[in-house]
């Protein structure tokens, strides 16, 4: 496994979760799989608004107000809000929606950062893959590639059951 560095921190705050009913998707979705037209499991969308801060949301005078449209049910929206949401460090956009669709911290996930080191060759996106050479100095990742991830999707986890 390639050794790794965590990069500088960023600000990148997480405000909308919505995970309700991930128990019911059943099985992991594969760009090969044919769309299905089963009405009687609920349809689930996770959306993240990365960056806005979320005090900002829920405020008398709301700066989203079609945010606030789809968590008040207006239209007949039904949504969750997760206000106790909070970011894992390194407060980056990679680590966290990675932490988001993992469940992992950036250690065990395998993307501890925006760009981080690693030991062997790159192309800027991906991770080595077998024996490294550390007398040679890193190259910079945006670890991007799915060979970096070292950690199960919930995707990948619901389908093992």
């Amino acid at each position: 496994m390639p050794t790794r560095t965590k990069s500088s921190t960023a600000s990148a705050i997480l405000v909308a979760v919505v995970l309700a009913g991930l128990a019911c998707l059943g099985s992991a979705p594969t760009a090969a799989a044919a769309p299905r037209d089963d009405r009687s499991r609920p349809l689930v969308y996770v959306f993240v608004l990365d960056g806005l801060d979320g005090d900002r949301v829920r405020q008398r005078r709301p700066l989203a107000p079609n945010l606030n449209a789809l968590l008040d049910g207006r239209a007949g929206a039904r949504s969750t809000l997760y206000e106790e949401s909070r970011s894992v460090m390194i407060a980056e956009t990679n680590p966290n929606h990675t932490a988001m669709a993992t469940g992992a911290y950036g250690g065990q996930s395998g993307i501890p950062g925006n760009a981080f080191a690693v030991y062997g060759k790159s192309d800027g996106d991906s991770c080595p893959t077998g024996s490294v050479d550390e007398s040679k100095p890193p190259t910079e990742t945006s670890g991007e590639s799915p060979a970096c991830l070292e950690a199960d999707t919930f995707f990948e986890s619901v389908a093992k059951g």
